[in-house]
């Protein structure tokens, strides 16, 4: 097995590419757990970031760690849930298009974000190998 040492500075990196693009999530006490638990606890209120999850963190600060041109060519996702809500937010706050793939067309309400990404379109996918072969045009 392979260890990898922690480095603080990947953490440093993401965050400055990450402001002012993001909500700053306050950091809450949780006294109730705290005694449940035993320990102090904190909890991390992701409800409020823009798309109510934590995953638009790591969708925007993967795009905005690509060069130009893997950002001109766009983004798709096989999820309808919070990772795919998170590629079409973090692509519309960069002007970028999306597509979300999906077994079937999602509910109205998905695929809509707080920052306003909505995918251009949604496409079918009953297997992998057809997400690819889109994926290429």
């Amino acid at each position: 097995m392979t260890s990898m040492a922690f480095d603080t500075s990947l953490i440093q990196q993401a965050a400055e590419r990450l402001a002012g693009y993001i909500v700053r999530m306050p950091v809450l006490d949780a006294p109730q757990l705290d005694e449940a638990a035993g320990c102090r606890v904190f909890v991390k209120a992701d409800a409020l970031q823009r798309i109510g999850s934590f995953n638009i963190r790591g969708a925007l600060n993967k795009m905005l760690s690509l060069d130009q041109q893997s950002l001109d060519r766009g983004f798709i996702s096989y999820s309808a849930g919070n990772h795919g809500q998170a590629v079409t937010a973090s692509a519309s706050m960069l002007g970028r298009p999306a597509a979300v793939g999906c077994r079937r067309r999602p509910r109205q309400s998905s695929g809509k974000t707080a920052a306003g990404g909505e995918p251009k379109w949604f496409f079918k996918i009953r297997r992998l190998s057809c997400g690819r072969r889109f994926a290429t045009r």
